[in-house]
């Protein structure tokens, strides 16, 4: 199972098995709420350039790419997700305290003119 996984990359990588486990707890949680953002609440997908960049040591070469999707690598997404909700707590805090806070929220229509999509 994934146990066996965890621990043959924690053997090949030397991070330990139970750091390996939460990572893949983290990833499973921010999938499943990110999954709830846009079903639930009508998160938007926007396309975005993804840029990425390999280093090979044992070759001495550097590749740089640039794509444009949704969704980056498990990695990027789970640190979006985390920082998504970061936001959504500090702005709850704020607002709780009556704190006023600078934000960004998305349109829940499409923009009207390619000026107005340009502000965006």
């Amino acid at each position: 199972g994934s146990g066996a996984a965890a621990k043959s990359c924690a053997h090949a990588t030397g991070v330990g098995a139970d750091v390996l486990d939460q990572l893949s707890l983290l990833d499973t949680l921010a999938r499943a709420r990110r999954q709830h953002r846009i079903e639930e609440r009508g998160a938007l997908q926007p396309l975005l350039p993804r840029p990425e960049v390999k280093v090979d040591l044992a070759r001495r070469r550097i590749r740089m790419a640039c794509s444009v999707g949704r969704e980056g690598s498990r990695s990027a997404g789970v640190v979006e997700e985390c920082m998504v909700l970061a936001g959504e707590a500090a702005a709850e805090i704020g607002l709780q305290a009556g704190l006023p806070l600078p934000y960004r929220a998305q349109l829940l229509r499409a923009p009207s003119s390619s000026l107005e999509e340009a502000a965006l």
